[in-house]
Parts: structure tokens; C-alpha cells; sequence
């Protein structure tokens, strides 16, 4: 639809470069990224009703599981679809995401393997 604003997708992440290329990416496919990097700032972004939400299952900041699951038992943010990604040596992480709720868990590499969009 011309002149339709982009569909917002949160982008929970606190690493630079991972988020900086996911959201270009993001941006390229027409979406608005919303980068956040605590617990807090997720919540009221999921609570903006956004298409999805990409979630470095790494990040620093806080749990990731632990905020996937409460995303998922919260009535207001349990619809949003969540992607987790991380590395493919972390096989726990993956497990604990699928485990907490998690839609779909990616490995990294075939995140940033693909070409920039232009």
C-alpha cells in the first residue's frame, strides 16, 4: 500500500554491529526497526503492537529467555512473533529460547550471510 507507514519490528540487542546490520536489513524490506537493549524498553516496545520481534539470544543486558517467556505469558505481547538468534556453538541458548516460548531460533552465520540489501 503506497504511503502505508512501515510495520515497526523490535530489534532487542546491545550489540552495535549486530543490531546496525539487522536493522538495515529490516529497513530495506519497508519495516521500522525499534532497537532496544533492556528489559524495560522491550516490554514497552512489544506493547506497541509490532509485526515481530528479533531477539540476540546473546545479549549482555539481561536474560533472554527470561524476557522471551514473560513476552509470552503477557495478554498484551503474546502475539507478537518472536526470532531468537545466536551463534551455532550455543546450543543451550537455543534450547532455553525454544524452551521459553521462542517462535523460531536462527543461527547468526545464516543471519549475516546474506547480502546487504541495496
Amino acid at each position: 500500500m503506497i504511503g502505508a507507514p512501515a510495520r515497526a519490528v523490535v530489534v532487542a540487542d546491545d550489540d552495535l554491529f549486530f543490531s546496525s546490520r539487522i536493522a538495515a536489513g529490516l529497513k530495506a524490506l519497508g519495516y521500522r526497526p525499534l532497537v532496544v537493549s533492556t528489559p524495560e524498553a522491550l516490554r514497552a516496545r512489544l506493547r506497541e503492537g509490532p509485526a515481530a520481534a528479533i531477539f540476540n539470544l546473546a545479549v549482555r543486558g539481561f536474560d533472554a529467555a527470561k524476557a522471551i517467556r514473560d513476552a509470552k505469558i503477557d495478554p498484551e505481547t503474546r502475539a507478537v512473533p518472536f526470532l531468537g538468534f545466536c551463534g551455532h556453538q550455543d546450543a543451550e541458548r537455543q534450547a532455553a529460547a525454544r524452551a521459553a516460548g521462542c517462535d523460531l531460533v536462527a543461527l547468526l552465520r545464516s543471519l549475516l550471510a546474506r547480502p546487504p540489501a541495496r
